[in-house]
C-alpha cells in the first residue's frame, strides 16, 4: 500500500476532478469549435515537430486519437494512484481503477452523443 497522507489524498482528488472537467468540458464542446481547437493544437505541434504531417486529414485524426488516448492514460495514473493509497488489499486497487475509468468513459461517450 502506498503512504497515505491528507496532502497526497487532496491532490489526487483534485487532480482526478480536473482531468474530468478537462476531458467533460472538451466533450461538451460542439464538433466544428472542437475541430478548431484540434487544429490550433495540430499547428503548434506542426511548427514545434515539422517532420510530422498534421495538417492532413488523416494527421488530423491521429492527433485527435493521441490526445484521447493520453487523457484518459493521465486519469487512469491517477484513479490507480488514489485506489492504491485508499485500498487495502491489491486487487481492489486495480479493479476500482478499471471501473471507474470505464464509468468516466461511458459518460464521456454520452456527453458526445448529447453535444
Amino acid at each position: 500500500m502506498m503512504k497515505r497522507t491528507v496532502p497526497r489524498l487532496c491532490l489526487c482528488s483534485a487532480l482526478i476532478v480536473g482531468l474530468l472537467c478537462f476531458i467533460w468540458g472538451n466533450s461538451l464542446l460542439p464538433g466544428q469549435d472542437s475541430g478548431n481547437l484540434s487544429g490550433f493544437v495540430g499547428m503548434l505541434l506542426q511548427k514545434l515537430l515539422p517532420f510530422l504531417d498534421l495538417q492532413s486529414d488523416m494527421g488530423m485524426y491521429l492527433l485527435r486519437k493521441a490526445a484521447h488516448f493520453s487523457e484518459f492514460a493521465a486519469l487512469g495514473m491517477s484513479f490507480t494512484w488514489l485506489y492504491g493509497m485508499l485500498s487495502q488489499k491489491r486487487v481492489w486497487s486495480l479493479v476500482l481503477p478499471l471501473f471507474s475509468g470505464a464509468c468516466a468513459a461511458a459518460i464521456d461517450e454520452t456527453i458526445q452523443i448529447f453535444s
